[in-house]
């Protein structure tokens, strides 16, 4: 039983959709699944329409409960819900619960119908119904098509047998039940038709009590207005035709029984004319009673069926009572069914002739019953109800005036039979769809064919009796007698006759069987009729069955041969001759009788017909000159039909298939001017003259004849058969090759049949003064005048279009002479292929292209348009028709205006597209070039438009318009439009989106906006050819220059009849939307407005308008994301198999795309991505997003070549969605990346990264053990970026042609498109290659088509494959950035203990991939490589993770190391690859290990000169950034290779590049001294960057003995000290900076510290050199002022507590610097003294005096520093640092100053003086002599530097402990020093966090290790240089009051130091450390007892 609580919306649309699917494939899975679903659904057919009545259970469920079952669930619903549930109910009529379920669907639905609930469920239940019905007429009119596939076929009759088998017996058959739903639909219809016309009698109803209590507690009250009613009421009648439709297709295909016959025979008996089922019922009456079914041969049971039929005697004599004497309300339809029962009757009899005796009707009384009802006007009705949507306006107005309209003949005598009283047929509007003509042409073709095969007797005998009775009212006439006439005259045989040539009209070749089989029955019966009237039908049924290809020979041969014969009428003979009789008659003004005009504008047709389809015919014609006869008839005074008949006629001389067709209308366009029927001649000439005719010049000559026929005849008559004959005239005369496609690809089209010499000589030649005449006389007009047909006055506009149209079209403003690189003069522009002309045929050459144009009628056109004529103003009231009004008129009658409208509405909108294509050129080139032209006033087009803003609302509403074409064309000029900077100004508001936004109707702009992107719509969801543009050119480009036969590309695939659906206008409106999100464009701009986005307010704090659940209406937003699967307004959850993102990838990357821009732009990305967020988006998309590439459904065969993918096979697909299918990933992954920057949540990160990483390595799994939790994982962006890894297998891949560059203008061919790829102008190129083919002497040369081709083709190519890179390229730059914001921004989030082998697989792949990419892409993927490496090794630094216990096994970075290698000697690899290789070397190597360190050594060696040439090469003449990678490369492998004896790089570096890096060092000093000016120049800043990079290596060889040789030897101190930018030292004080803000004072102290870092590197590791020395000291003295300047100019420590960064900054700087000046002056030692002699000499402070001014500032301060507290304590470390090395240098100076020293010493120079005083004081500070330290300074430091080495001590002894109890105590030990880590620490398990303390409190053992070694060193240092200055000042030689005054104070300040030191070697832990670090056995206890035997010498 059927449960209607389970109804859902759009079940049987995508039912229908899946029905037309599978007809279309057959394939075996879609018919499987398709039955699966027709049987699911096959109760709802059984149904039909039925719904169930009222429940009074269920309405008290409602009211009582509020609850309802809906869907097969209960739901607690609201109040509010239930009252709308109860409208509905009793709307309908139907089930509570059912209602309820409508409301259900309804009220989330509602904001795409933009309606309330209730009443978007009464349109849903409405369209459901029509689905259904829909679907069913699909499954009846399938089972039996021949058409159909054999599988569908069959699945669909059985089917529908099954459905048809288990009609419930109430119903008795599927037809009755049809019959019976359309009763109730009438019913329904009737009813709901009063109670609209109560409503608008009554708009003011009252409400009853419990509405007024509904009221009082805030309900609304659901009153269905009568808008909804009529929307009912019209969807109603849709159902019913539907339904009358199934009833044919079940008569017609499976015949009906007797019950349903007398029933449907009922029915229509009672059915009114105006009723829209009742054509459907005629004809499906009149196929059952149809005696030859034909169609039913094969079928057994229907055959069967029929043979039953047509021997049931019972049913034969009921029908026949119906039919013969019961009343019927349509008197002719009832005759129509009497002339089918005829035959039906006599065919009856004669298979049974016994049957004969037992009916009420004789054989010969059949007779006389079909003459009764040909009588009754059964041939009119036919003609003008049922084949009313055949008739044209012309033969409309002929047949009204025709007596047998008027009148009903009497040609038997009373007594013998009774007829009916002369009537009018009435004339009525009925509605047929239009899939259902074809069904009635069919139905009467069979009823026509019965009648002439099996009634022809009885058509003779009413001939016979019209004509006797035609002859005998002209006798009567003749005689002027006055007696009564006795018969009224008909013309049933004539009416005949034009019932077939309606049934055949424009059907080309479909009447082939009256010529084979009928021939001697109609058409010899035919032509031997006298009566002028029969004639003329006889003549129009020829015109119509010779419609064809086939049927105008056939009817050219019978025409012909009939002309034999003197004596008959209907042969060529007699048309020629009449015609020739009329040209010759002298009398101009004497007219063709009325009759004879009529008659021969029937045989005109004929011959037009034949003309038009028989080329032999043609061709014949001319070589008899009949083109000169029509034309001097035409001249004459004849009727205006006449007129327009011969110009028909003369136009189809034109048709274009065949040869000469150019040649016969040039020759039609020279008879044209001959006859002058439109003046061009002007009226003063003067012949052979000089003077130049221009357009100004023609003067008005007397009217000539047609002009005065429009102005005097037509317009008074109101009809205008000879205007809209003219026009129609001109068009055929344009002829435009491949016209359809011109308008999509933009093909560069000439029409060659415009004659551009026409006139030459008299006036301007061409064809001009005719298309002004057409404007000016005709289209400006039209509007204005008045007629009697409104047809006629819109196929003038129409066809007036369609000449502007095609003249704007072959108004080519393309090839050389528009090139932007060409001068306006027109000598400069030339063609590029053939150059062997002369200079003086080239000028002549542009001249006459120029003068082409100018000639052309497109120049004046497009004047026309640029300067607001009058022109524009008439096609601006044309695109103010309302086009929605026109649908409804269309819909109600197809013989109204409403097509021609919206046709002229379509040609406005396509003029002004291709004005805005061309007006660019036409403005700034063309009329610059026609430099003596005066254009008048011209301004771009978008001018016109802006002064009439109401335009443009109405071009966006036109999308309203159920044309696909015209909604195109309207989204085409809105993006024009967008486009102007007239409308998207910069900086200015948008004056486009303004307008729309402030406009009244833009609710409704939006709304038909959404309703074309709307994919549920039952359209083409998308266009696949939308963006062929480029083949279109090229197939047409190739095709035209292909030699017949020859050539492969003649015979290519046409694409040109493509049919544009609302899926195109679905690619256009996307495209809009793109285009206005261009970050250039000023918001808000139509895209927002289109996309729901706040215009009002300001886009800073954008708002999306309509995306709550409550809203009732919807946007763009909506749609896109319905398109993606994520609909708005629906819980549903996204299907995994989006079939859009497969089947549809470019709709699915542009909506993507469309996204992304809206996350990108600054004003619009908070909204739009909080909305994604809380809709999920980015993990919904990301999920369902197919990995790899599908092949398509239905590849595009013309275009499809092959792709072979990583790890799968090979895929057949066409280009365009072979890069849709990556540019949707590309965008996708675009918004993947902003939403990993941007998002906010821990969890929001956590679920995007286990996307795209998987989950294993975000948290770990429950029990997953440490091998598993190392395991790779499953990474779907590795399997994005193989699904990018695919090789392309081109069909159109082509060699370059020879000397390609050189043929073509490539800087004027080449643009830049959109994406901003360079692609080829196919458009000019055509131009060009044309022009010089046009041109060539050798123009038929067959090599030079082919070598054209190539061209044109390779051009092609060339865009094929820049489009197809560029996508990949887009790709991987999208993949790289997903992966770069992970390793930014996330890399810690990630499990520590995986992420590392995951990127480490990662970084394997994508080397793996750089090898096989060109060098676009692996740039990026070396961007990624460089990433990667970076974060890895910087995570291991960030861990303080010792190398050697790396996670990663040395074998597996082998491997990796050897890829890196193997990229360098990729050949061709770009320097910006090579660049990042090198970083990424030089990471690699400071990350790996021990292990992997000498496997790197290994491999390095093997490649051994390849790599060092090409790293010697970028480090030598590469650019800057080449320079610096390589020598930071070469600098990492230095390092690992440095202890390597047989280093090969050594060798390298001695032979080739040592010399010349530092002679290089002073090639750029003056651009070094430029790096202190202010924004130094960026070639100063790249010789500081080379410079330290150079340093920097030079460092690490000076490490290295024999290199530090080399480089001595090479003059590396003499090339130091010429650095003359040395002592350029900026001031601190200096606000000089760099690009990048850097003070230039920070860029010189980095460069000083390299150069005097380098120095003491040397001298460090040669030791003590004398000469080295001396080199050092002249570079002392050569920059002894720097030196100097430095010593003096050191900043107080207090900057270190000034919160200005600046001033804390200028400190470290002067730390740093120093502390290496005072490791040189530690190095150098007394050498400083002969420096200092030579200072002395010429008063200078000396070095040593800085060096002591020094102690007494960096001695004390060691201990202030740590007393320091402040925010940043690395900071103070660092500082504290750099101060314990400057004391640590002083200390080692004044140890070298002081040694040796020898008791008694007499010249011993003391650096401390004798004074104690402050080392009583320790904590206080310091303010003695800064000049002359005192000994209070040293004892101090020693002091502080004995108790920080026992505090180091304890500290080392205490880590040491943790380690010898292993890694638990480890843990416990380093728990809380993990909270910088913590992140890390998630998902470890124990053993992992163990092995990790276990290593931290390591790496804290180094440390303090290093820091006693630092403390022992001051302390063993300052002990004997303290004994020195005892010694030496305790020496009886000095003074005595010093040694008094030491004697008296040392004891007492150096007691507890040497007693701290004592106990220090007592303690034995402390003293076995001590002795670890080599410090001498009982050290300290020996240099107390020596300080007290000195300071006691009693001791």
């Amino acid at each position: 039983m059927l449960d209607f609580t389970d109804w859902k919306p759009n079940i049987f649309q995508t039912l229908r959709e899946q029905i037309e699917s599978v007809s279309f494939s057959a394939s075996e899975s879609g018919l499987k699944d398709l039955n699966h679903n027709l049987q699911e659904n096959k109760v709802w057919f059984i149904n039909l329409l039925d719904i169930p009545p009222q429940n009074l259970t269920h309405k008290q469920q409602l009211e009582q409960q509020c609850s309802a079952i809906i869907n097969q669930k209960d739901h607690k619903l609201s109040r509010s819900f239930v009252i709308e549930a109860l409208s509905i109910s009793d709307f309908l009529k139907t089930d509570e619960f059912f209602a309820a379920t409508l409301l259900h669907h309804g009220t989330r639905q509602r904001a795409k119908f933009n309606r309330p609930s209730a009443e978007t469920a009464i349109l849903l239940f409405l369209k459901e119904r029509g689905d259904l019905l829909a679907c069913l007429s699909s499954l009846i009119g399938s089972a039996y098509n021949p058409d159909t596939k054999l599988p569908v076929r069959n699945l669909f009759s059985k089917y529908i047998d099954s459905v048809f088998s288990i009609i419930p017996s109430k119903d008795g058959s599927f037809a009755r039940k049809i019959l019976s739903t359309i009763q109730k639909l009438k019913t329904e219809i009737i009813e709901l038709d009063g109670r609209s016309k109560q409503l608008m009698r009554q708009p003011q109803t009252l409400i009853s009590a419990e509405q007024n209590l509904l009221l009082q507690q805030d309900y609304t009250l659901v009153n269905f207005n009568i808008d909804i009613i009529s929307v009912r009421i019209k969807q109603s009648k849709v159902h019913q035709r539907y339904l009358a439709h199934n009833l044919w297709l079940i008569s017609y295909n499976y015949l009906l029984d007797t019950v349903d016959i007398i029933e449907l025979t009922t029915i229509l008996r009672n059915t009114e004319i105006d009723d829209v089922v009742c054509p459907y019922l005629i004809v499906s009456l009149l196929s059952a009673l149809d005696t030859s079914p034909e169609h039913i041969s094969a079928d057994i049971p229907a055959k069967n069926m029929h043979e039953k039929l047509i021997r049931n005697k019972d049913f034969i004599n009921n029908f026949t009572n119906i039919i013969d004497k019961e009343r019927w309300k349509i008197e002719a339809a009832r005759a129509t069914i009497m002339i089918q029962w005829c035959p039906f009757i006599l065919d009856a009899i004669h298979k049974s002739p016994t049957l004969e005796a037992q009916l009420i009707v004789k054989e010969e009384h059949l007779g006389e019953m079909f003459q009764r009802a040909v009588a009754k006007d059964a041939f009119q009705f036919i003609l003008h109800y049922l084949l009313s949507f055949q008739n044209t306006e012309m033969e409309s107005m002929c047949i009204e005036i025709m007596p047998s309209a008027t009148s009903l003949c009497e040609t038997l005598s009373p007594e013998d039979v009774e007829f009916p009283p002369p009537g009018m047929v009435p004339e009525t509007f009925i509605i047929i769809s239009e899939d259902f003509e074809l069904y009635i042409r069919k139905q009467l073709e069979l009823f026509v064919i019965s009648i002439v095969t099996k009634m022809g007797n009885n058509l003779q005998r009413i001939r016979r009796q019209e004509e006797d009775a035609i002859q005998s009212a002209d006798a009567e006439s003749l005689s002027r007698s006055t007696i009564k006439k006795s018969a009224v005259v008909r013309h049933d045989t004539e009416t005949f006759f034009f019932l077939i040539a309606n049934i055949y009209r424009n059907h080309p070749d479909e009447g082939f069987r009256f010529w084979m089989d009928l021939k001697e029955q109609i058409i010899d019966w035919g032509s031997s009729v006298y009566e002028k009237g029969m004639r003329r039908g006889y003549l129009e049924m020829l015109c119509s069955l010779a419609t064809g290809p086939y049927c105008s020979g056939y009817a050219d041969e019978f025409l012909s041969r009939s002309s034999e014969q003197n004596k008959v009428w209907c042969s060529w003979r007699t048309l020629i001759g009449t015609i020739d009789i009329y040209t010759r008659d002298e009398n101009d003004e004497k007219q063709i009788v009325k009759d004879e005009a009529m008659l021969l504008i029937s045989f005109i047709r004929v011959f037009r017909q034949v003309i038009q389809y028989s080329i032999q015919a043609r061709l014949r014609f001319l070589q008899d000159n009949v083109l000169r006869l029509l034309f001097r008839l035409l001249c004459r005074n004849v009727h205006t039909e006449l007129k327009a008949e011969l110009l028909y006629a003369i136009a189809s001389f034109c048709m274009p298939d065949y040869a000469d067709h150019v040649y016969i209308t040039r020759q039609i366009w020279n008879l044209l001017e001959d006859a002058q029927i439109v003046p061009t001649v002007p009226k003063d000439i003067v012949f052979d003259s000089a003077n130049v005719w221009e357009v100004s010049n023609m003067q008005a000559q007397d009217p000539p004849s047609i002009k005065k026929e429009i102005e005097e005849t037509e317009s008074r008559e109101k009809l205008f058969f000879v205007t809209l004959a003219f026009v129609r005239f001109i068009s055929e005369l344009i002829y435009i090759p491949h016209f359809n496609a011109s308008l999509r690809c933009g093909f560069p089209v000439r029409s060659m049949s415009i004659d551009d010499d026409l006139g030459v000589g008299y006036r301007q030649p061409g064809i001009a003064p005719y298309i002004n005449f057409i404007l000016d006389d005709i289209f400006i007009k039209a509007l204005a005048r008045d007629y009697k047909f409104p047809t006629q006055q819109w196929n003038i506009i129409s066809a007036s279009l369609e000449v502007i149209e095609k003249c704007l079209i072959s108004f080519d403003l393309t090839g050389p002479l528009f090139y932007d690189d060409q001068s306006t003069h027109p000598s400069e522009s030339t063609p590029f292929v053939q150059r062997s002309i002369s200079k003086d045929e080239l000028i002549l050459f542009n001249n006459n292209a120029i003068k082409y144009l100018k000639n052309h009628p497109g120049f004046d056109i497009m004047k026309r348009l640029l300067n607001n004529s009058p022109l524009v103003d008439v096609m601006f009231n044309i695109l103010n028709q309302d086009v929605e009004s026109l649908d409804e008129v269309d819909e109600v009658n197809r013989k109204s205006f409403a097509p021609f409208v919206k046709e002229s509405i379509l040609r406005c909108l396509r003029i002004f597209w291709l004005a805005f294509e061309k007006q660019e050129r036409f403005l700034n080139k063309l009329i610059p070039l026609i430099s003596q032209a005066s254009p008048g006033y011209l301004e771009n087009l978008e001018n016109a438009f802006l002064s009439k803003q109401d335009i443009i609302v109405q071009i966006a509403l036109l999308l309203n318009c159920e044309n696909a074409e015209i909604c195109l064309y309207a989204v085409k000029i809105l993006y024009a439009l967008a486009r102007s900077s007239l409308f998207n100004p910069i900086g200015v508001e948008n004056r486009l989106a303004a307008i729309l936004d402030s406009d009244p109707s833009s609710e409704a702009i939006l709304d038909v906006f959404v309703m074309r992107l709307d994919i549920n719509s039952g359209d083409d969801i998308w266009d696949k050819k939308y963006r062929f543009e480029d083949f279109e050119l090229t197939r047409l480009g190739l095709q035209a220059w292909a030699i017949p036969g020859d050539e492969e590309f003649s015979a290519m695939p046409s694409i040109e009849d493509t049919e544009i659906t609302f899926g195109t206008v679905r690619c256009a409106i996307l495209d809009l939307i793109l285009e206005n999100l261009r970050p250039d464009k000023t918001p808000p701009t139509i895209s927002h407005f289109l996309l729901g986005y706040d215009l009002r307010g300001s886009l800073q704090k954008s708002i999306i308008k309509y995306i709550n659940q409550d809203s009732l209406r919807e946007s763009c937003l909506h749609k896109i994301l319905e398109i993606l699967g994520q609909p708005i307004h629906d819980d549903t959850e996204i299907d995994k198999q989006n079939p859009v993102l497969s089947e549809f990838p470019a709709l699915a990357a542009c909506c993507y795309q469309i996204i992304y821009r809206l996350c990108r732009d600054n004003h619009t990305s908070e909204p739009t991505m909080l909305f994604l967020r809380s809709q999920g988006f980015v993990q919904k998309q990301f999920t369902s997003m197919p990995l790899y590439i599908i092949q398509p459904s239905q590849p595009i065969a013309w275009d499809s070549g092959t792709i072979t993918n990583y790890n799968k096979g090979p895929i057949s697909i066409d280009l365009i969605n072979l890069c849709a299918n990556i540019n949707q990933r590309t965008w996708l992954m675009k918004i993947l990346a902003l939403e990993l920057r941007k998002c906010q949540t821990l969890s929001g990160i956590e679920q995007l990264l286990a996307l795209i990483l998987g989950a294993s390595i975000i948290k770990p799994q429950e029990g997953a053990t440490d091998e598993e939790v190392l395991a790779p994982s499953a990474i779907k962006t590795r399997e994005i970026l193989h699904m990018l890894e695919l090789d392309w297998n081109d069909p159109w891949k082509i060699d370059a042609p020879e000397n390609f560059l050189s043929m073509i203008n490539q800087k004027a061919c080449l643009a830049l498109n959109e994406r901003g790829n360079k692609r080829y102008r196919l458009r000019d190129i055509f131009s060009e290659l044309n022009q010089a083919f046009d041109h060539s002497r050798i123009a038929q040369d067959g090599s030079l088509r082919k070598k054209i081709m190539h061209i044109l083709r390779y051009c092609y190519y060339l865009n094929r494959n820049e489009e197809f890179n560029l996508s990949r390229y887009e790709g991987f730059k999208a993949w790289r950035e997903v992966i770069e914001v992970i390793i930014i921004d996330h890399y810690t989030r990630l499990r520590l203990h995986v992420r590392e082998t995951t990127f480490l697989e990662i970084l394997s792949t994508l080397l793996t991939t750089l090898q096989r990419e060109g060098n676009a892409i692996a740039i990026v993927l070396s961007k990624v490589i460089l990433a990667a490496i970076t974060a890895i090794r910087s995570d291991r630094m960030r861990l303080h993770t010792s190398r050697s216990q790396s996670r990663v096994a040395s074998r597996n970075l082998s491997p990796i190391f050897s890829q890196i290698l193997e990229c360098l000697f990729v050949p061709g690899i770009p320097p910006e690859v090579r660049n990042n290789l090198y970083a990424t070397i030089y990471n690699y190597l400071h990350y790996i290990d021990v292990q992997s360190a000498i496997g790197a050594g290994k491999l390095l060696k093997g490649v051994g000169d390849r790599l060092l040439d090409i790293i010697f090469e970028d480090a030598s003449n590469g650019h800057v950034v080449g320079k610096l990678c390589a020598l930071n490369a070469l600098t990492a492998i230095y390092r690992l290779l440095k202890q390597d004896k047989g280093n090969l790089i050594i060798k390298h570096i001695k032979s080739n590049f040592l010399g010349s890096i530092i002679t290089s060092l002073t090639s750029q000093n003056d651009l070094l001294l430029q790096a202190k000016e202010q924004q130094p120049e960026l070639n100063a800043m790249h010789a500081i960057y080379v410079f330290e990079a150079r340093m920097g290596l030079l460092l690490c060889l000076a490490q290295r003995y024999d290199l530090s040789l080399e480089l001595l030897k090479k003059g590396i101190i003499e090339y130091l000290g010429e650095l003359t930018f040395l002592n350029e030292r900026p001031s601190f004080n200096s606000h000089n900076t760099d690009s990048y803000g850097k003070p230039v004072y920070k860029l010189y102290h980095d460069l000083l510290m390299m150069v005097i870092r380098l120095i003491t590197c040397i001298l460090a590791t040669v030791g003590y050199d004398e000469k080295v020395l001396n080199k050092v000291s002249n570079f002392i003295c050569g920059h002894q002022g720097l030196i100097a300047e430095i010593f003096t100019d050191i900043p107080p420590f207090d900057y270190l507590n000034f919160q200005n960064s600046e001033k804390r900054a200028i400190f470290i700087m002067t730390v740093e610097v120093l502390q290496e000046i005072t490791r040189l002056f530690y190095i150098l030692g007394d050498k400083i003294k002969d420096i200092d002699k030579v200072r002395r000499e010429s008063h200078q402070s000396t070095y040593q005096e800085f060096l002591k001014e020094l102690i007494s500032r960096f001695f004390p301060a060691r201990k202030r520093l740590s007393s320091m507290i402040d925010d940043e304590n690395s900071r103070i470390q660092y500082i504290q640092q750099r101060v314990e090395n400057i004391n640590e240098n002083l200390l080692g100076w004044c140890q070298k100053m002081t040694f040796p020293y020898k008791k008694n010493q007499v010249d011993f120079d003391p650096i401390f003086t004798a004074s104690l005083d402050a080392a009583k004081r320790p904590d206080d500070d310091y303010h003695g002599d800064m000049k002359h330290p005192e000994l209070s300074i040293l004892v101090n430091y020693l002091r502080d530097s004995i108790e920080n080495l026992d505090k180091s001590l304890q500290n080392l002894d205490k880590l040491t402990s943790q380690l010898d109890k292993g890694e638990d105590a480890a843990l416990s030990f380093k728990i809380e020093g993990f909270s910088s880590i913590s992140g890390d620490l998630v998902g470890l398990n124990d053993s992992q966090r163990k092995a990790l303390a276990y290593r931290t409190v390591q790496e804290d053992h180094n440390t303090a290790s290093k820091r006693v070694s630092r403390c022992l060193y001051d302390v063993e240092v300052s002990l004997p240089l303290l004994w020195r200055h005892l010694d030496y000042y305790l020496n009886p030689k000095r003074t005595p009051v010093s040694q008094e005054y030491l004697r008296k104070n040392a004891p007492v300040v150096l007691k507890d130091i040497l007693t701290r030191l004592e106990n220090l070697e007592k303690q034995p832990k402390i003293k076995e450390i001590l002795e670890q670090f080599g410090a001498r056995d009982n050290y300290f206890q020996e240099s107390v007892r020596k300080l007290n035997a000195l300071l006691d010498p009693k001791l």
